[in-house]
């Protein structure tokens, strides 16, 4: 795992100099720290009901942390830390060429006739932008390797409280076409009746993505401080986290996304196609990446 062997190079490069850049303990107590998080890798796990052509997550966030010094020893101490942030995660997802078909309701009709409704899905394609509060809580162990320079292992956990998660662009390619069984299996695939034929879909029945508004992840983080003028200093790591539950909610199963309220996209009369969000055939979706930290650090 490409995270454990920074984590470990971090270690090396600490302990390397503990003897020989041994300093008197920091005597600062209070930190006030100001940073922001660039997603580097995939940041979430995922696996789904359909097959996603395009599955991927980038993520960013800024945010406010406080720690305090409770325990310093030569060249080494701890501190506790939390803080508040503001998460953003955007999600793109898209599948393609897609078939099935289900047995249509008579709302699927202008003459309210039911019959089996084939669609061939050549693309759908989903940008879901997901904002979040993000609460970490962590423990940091510090190694002052000079007056200017300082090493830090971070361990803890993140809270994440999402606050919206908005499907800002949705766009699909289908062809349709009926098979009316009262009329002898009578294929229909005219674009003048019950929107057969080749469309272009551009619009969603739920700007909402349905999501599990609380989530947790493990966080695992290192880095290095550097003094650029009593009492700011310079934080340059990385962040590691990993979820523990999903963060969107899957609301089928594999023996019900091709019916006629559940498939990727649906029609009625009144309504006309309507695409689902993909997000829901997500069956895991937990936060899972490496992103690079820089901070100002101001200590008192």
């Amino acid at each position: 795992m490409k995270a454990s062997k920074i984590l470990v190079i971090f270690i090396l490069m600490a302990c390397s100099v503990i003897g020989s850049n041994a300093q008197n303990p920091n005597t600062k107590r209070v930190a006030i720290k100001v940073g922001a998080d660039l997603g580097l890798t995939k940041g979430m796990s995922t696996s789904s009901l359909l097959d996603f052509q395009t599955d991927k997550t980038s993520t960013k966030s800024f945010g406010l942390d406080f720690g305090y010094k409770f325990w310093a020893k030569k060249s080494m101490s701890f501190d506790v830390n939390i803080g508040v942030g503001y998460k953003m995660i955007d999600n793109k997802l898209g599948i393609e060429n897609v078939d099935y078909s289900y047995e249509a309701s008579p709302d699927a009709d202008v003459d309210h006739n039911s019959y089996d409704r084939y669609n061939a899905v050549a693309e759908i394609n989903q940008t879901i932008d997901t904002r979040s509060l993000a609460v970490p809580i962590y423990l940091s162990y510090n190694i002052r390797c000079a007056k200017w320079l300082s090493f830090h292992l971070d361990a803890g956990a993140q809270i994440n409280y999402i606050m919206s998660s908005t499907i800002t662009n949705s766009t699909a390619e289908i062809d349709t076409y009926g098979v009316f069984s009262e009329y002898d299996d009578l294929m229909i695939d005219a674009d003048w009746l019950d929107n057969f034929g080749h469309r272009s879909v551009n619009t969603v029945s739920n700007s909402e993505a349905a999501v599990n508004n609380l989530n947790c992840s493990l966080l695992l983080g290192g880095g290095f401080e550097i003094r650029l003028a009593k009492p700011l200093w310079l934080d340059l790591g990385v962040r590691y986290n990993e979820g523990f539950s999903n963060l969107f909610q899957n609301q089928y199963s594999r023996n019900s996304i091709y019916s006629s309220e559940n498939a990727p996209i649906t029609y009625t009369v009144e309504d006309g196609e309507v695409v689902k969000p993909l997000t829901r055939y997500l069956t895991k979706s937990k936060l899972s990446g490496l992103s690079l930290r820089a901070a100002l650090v101001f200590r008192f």
